[in-house]
């Protein structure tokens, strides 16, 4: 089973800097282009970031004993994730023209989710936590 531990520090350790990260490079650009930014565009991105990494922890706890344990959502491939759900949310929010913070935050949650839910899908097993006293039974009836 996948500690809570493995969960979070994935979510703070890699899934936040991916996310973090292509954020920063696109706001980068925008500013390279001569656009300025004032402190609410600051506090949006934040908000989505922190929505992001937490839709993602929730998704993964709330699959994390279901999944087998060489899913390990502290390597990289969080990392990769954060970046693509930043990526998606991005594509999102960009046709949508009137977003509210509460509707970005919901959004970025639900993106963050749902990239946890389709990358770690492949890990995931059909029978819960395994339980001895399950095993026991099942070989005292054949």
């Amino acid at each position: 089973m996948i500690t809570w531990r493995s969960i979070l520090r994935g979510a703070f350790t890699r899934f936040l800097p991916g996310a973090a990260g292509l954020i920063l490079a696109l706001v980068a650009m925008v500013v390279a282009r001569g656009t300025v930014l004032d402190d609410g565009w600051t506090r949006l991105l934040a908000l989505e970031v922190a929505s992001l990494s937490a839709g993602y922890a929730v998704v993964l706890g709330f699959m994390r004993r279901q999944l087998r344990a060489d899913a390990v959502p502290d390597s990289g491939k969080s990392m990769i994730v954060g970046a693509a759900a930043t990526a998606v949310l991005l594509l999102v929010t960009d046709s949508i023209p009137h977003w509210r913070p509460w509707s970005l935050a919901l959004a970025s949650f639900s993106a963050g989710g749902l990239s946890a839910a389709l990358m770690f899908f492949p890990w995931l097993t059909r029978r819960a936590a395994a339980d001895p006293a399950t095993h026991a039974m099942k070989g005292t009836e054949r």
